[in-house]
């Protein structure tokens, strides 16, 4: 008895210790402090890789599905590697600000560290986007400069991943080449900071799919559908099929039921001016709020009709796109006029024939009566949507933040096809525009030079020289900040959350000037002559809540009654904390304004007393 009691956890067995020590309620941290008490459980603590296994999924889970096929790991290692990559994410982003606070884009070249931290382990890719979402998921009211070029480092992380994938997508062979993966691509583009999944999208369709069978079933319980077996459904889940592989009545029957699920039960609909919004070409979102382009919603009835034996198939007219079902594709009743009809998205799926199709084109020409029209292959439909999202994108401009959403519809669209020179030509000019570097936008200039005509291939020489000319003057970037001191007639300072007196308009101020200095023709346009103190007052540089930024006269501007935050893409470029009142300067601008924490503070303080008072 005397011998039990004195038994200490020194004497417990190796597997009873590695028990103990992955239970739930220790941290990373607690495992570390016990393998530092003694020799014997450092060896311990070190040698186990269930251990470091449990400690590494505790402190990071969303890296469990980058280990599903990974069969063999050291994890003790795999967890120095991925704690290593957290520290070099952070500290490269803590970098950014005193560089690249005055440009809107970042050259992928600025991004070289991480592409080569890449190359050194195959799963540094999955180590650096889980390190970007633990800093996107972390209080939403700190940490905003990191943010800011977080998103930056994820949008080139996230799309040099997609190049690759792209490459492989267009090497498979047709067959392999589904709509919905290439509908996914474009989406995953567009939307860096989402985790878009090819699976939950295809799990999507596996859904409406079931549910169009079953309709099919209670309403023809002699359909052919119902003797296919579960292994033919899914070889046509994971390929396009060539042929329907249904009688004409049936597989009409099919799409008939498809159109009524989607369009009646889960109410999806489509649009003429939906492609004047970039959401609506991109997937994901299609699928979430249920409207579309007449693209997507085309890709999407074509995926579901795949998965029941029916094949559908996009034609891309001049000024319009249709979805097409044929009777027959091939085989001895096959000819190229071989019946066909066309989906009318806009209409709740109804068919089209030559007699009931509306006249699409502005000379009243029916489309139909071009019988030899191809139907586009994935990559075309891809191309088409790289457009659809580029035309979007533009239309919003690129000021106010935006400039992102263009590059990168800009380069999705040299991405998919970089043979054609129209788009070269735009992504190298808002290149040159942004003084961007490019060594890939490079490359594929000097390739299409050799294969356009004489006037592209000018235009094409010149950017391509304007380019290896900021590559070639690339240097180390150092932001001077040249400090502003209040000279006594600036009343607001820097991180002020404003309103303003005429417009209504809420907003946070990120700079200022003793005076105006906006051009003649503003201060004609806007006015300023009409104002109480015209262009002798100070004038304020704002970011207001509806993404625009705004130069604002200090007599128009009052302290805002109830403060809130401030919806703008370039909150995180000037400011790093909120803190409910206002808005903490970041370094790089507390140095611009060195007197503006005084006057901020004088402000909210007295706001906050005279609210005690009252």
């Amino acid at each position: 008895m005397e011998e039990v009691n004195n038994v200490t956890i020194e004497c417990l067995p190796v597997e009873i210790v590695e028990n103990i020590l992955q239970n739930d309620s220790l941290t990373f941290k607690d495992v570390v402090n016990f393998s530092s008490t003694c020799r014997r459980f450092r060896e311990i603590v070190n040698g186990s890789n269930k251990v470091w296994k449990k400690t590494f999924f505790q402190k990071w889970p969303l890296l469990q599905k980058a280990f599903d096929h990974q069969k063999v790991c050291t994890w003790r290692r795999e967890f120095a590697i991925r704690l290593h990559i957290g520290f070099f994410v952070l500290k490269k982003l803590a970098e950014f600000s005193p560089k690249f606070i005055d440009v809107d884009e970042i050259s992928d070249s600025e991004f070289e560290d991480f592409r080569l931290k890449l190359e050194e382990h195959h799963l540094n890719y999955c180590y650096m986007v889980d390190e970007l979402k633990t800093l996107f998921d972390s209080d939403m009211n700190c940490n905003l400069t990191n943010k800011y070029y977080g998103t930056k480092l994820m949008r080139f992380l996230k799309q040099e991943h997609l190049k690759e994938v792209w490459n492989d997508f267009i090497h498979l062979s047709p067959e392999e080449q589904l709509l919905e993966t290439g509908a996914a691509f474009v989406a995953q583009w567009c939307q860096p900071l989402l985790d878009i999944s090819t699976a939950d999208i295809a799990m999507f369709c596996d859904d409406i799919a079931e549910k169009v069978k079953l309709l099919v079933m209670s309403k023809n319980s002699s359909h052919s559908l119902l003797n296919v077996s579960p292994e033919q459904l899914n070889d046509w889940r994971g390929r396009n099929i060539s042929d329907n592989h249904f009688s004409s009545s049936e597989s009409k029957q099919i799409l008939s039921v498809l159109c009524e699920v989607l369009f009646q039960h889960y109410n999806f609909s489509a649009g003429n001016e939906m492609f004047q919004f970039m959401e609506t070409s991109l997937f994901n979102w299609v699928i979430e709020h249920r409207t579309g382009t007449a693209l997507t919603m085309s890709i999407l009835i074509e995926s579901i009709a795949r998965r029941l034996g029916v094949k559908c198939e996009v034609v891309v007219f001049p000024s319009h796109l249709l979805l097409r079902w044929k009777e027959k594709y091939k085989g001895p009743e096959y000819d190229s006029f071989s019946p066909s009809s066309y989906i009318d998205v806009f209409n709740g799926g109804q068919f089209l024939t030559k007699r009931s199709c509306p006249k699409f084109s502005s000379n009243g020409e029916c489309p139909m009566k071009k019988k030899s029209v191809c139907a586009a292959n994935a990559v075309e439909v891809v191309e088409h949507l790289a457009t659809d999202v580029y035309t979007a994108v533009r239309r919003e401009g690129s000021h106010s933040g935006k400039s992102s959403r263009v590059r990168s519809g800009l380069e999705l669209l040299v991405v998919v096809k970089p043979t054609n020179p129209y788009n070269v030509l735009h992504a190298a000019r808002f290149y040159t525009d942004y003084h961007l570097e490019s060594r890939f936008l490079l490359s594929i200039l000097d390739r299409l030079q050799m294969s356009v005509h004489a006037a592209e291939h000018h235009q094409l020489q010149l950017f391509s020289f304007a380019l290896n000319q900021l590559n070639s003057q690339h240097s180390p970037r150092i932001t001077e900040v040249t400090p502003k001191h209040n000279n006594g007639t600036v009343k607001y300072a820097v991180g002020m959350i404003m309103h303003h007196r005429h417009y209504g308009y809420r907003c946070v101020i990120y700079g200022w000037d003793y005076r105006c200095k906006a051009t003649p023709e503003w201060i004609l346009q806007m006015g300023v002559g009409n104002l109480e103190y015209k262009t002798g007052q100070p004038f304020y540089n704002v970011l207001v809540t509806d993404g625009t930024t705004r130069y604002a006269a200090q007599e128009n501007l009052e302290m805002h009654s109830n403060p809130q935050w401030i919806e703008h893409p370039l909150v995180g470029r000037y400011f790093d904390t909120y803190c409910g009142t206002h808005y903490v300067p970041n370094e790089v601008k507390a140095l611009e304004y060195p007197d503006d924490e005084k006057v901020r503070m004088q402000h909210v303080t007295s706001k906050t007393l005279l609210e005690m008072w009252y």
